[in-house]
């Protein structure tokens, strides 16, 4: 399956991904883009462009450009870059 456009998803645990192009694989049971990907849970926020993940969005991977803003326990955040994987 092949979604473009604003696509959006979200887990009943509230894990949210939105980009503009996603492909399901149903054979593989993995979502993969090749585009620009926002991931967000539990208030912190992962971005990157490349991203490959299980449907329920448990187990993922950037493959590069990633950035992360981590929430911290005093409510503060804290930024990252890193290059993926």
């Amino acid at each position: 399956m092949l979604a473009r456009g604003h696509v959006v998803l979200q887990t009943t645990e509230g894990t949210r991904m939105a980009t503009e192009e996603l492909r399901f694989d149903n054979l593989a049971q993995k979502i993969r883009s090749d585009r620009f990907v926002r991931f967000e849970r539990g208030g912190n926020v992962l971005t990157g462009v490349g991203f490959e993940s299980d449907p329920n969005l448990e187990h993922y991977e950037f493959k590069s450009q990633v950035k992360a803003v981590v929430r911290t326990q005093s409510g503060g955040s804290v930024e990252s870059k890193g290059s993926g994987r």
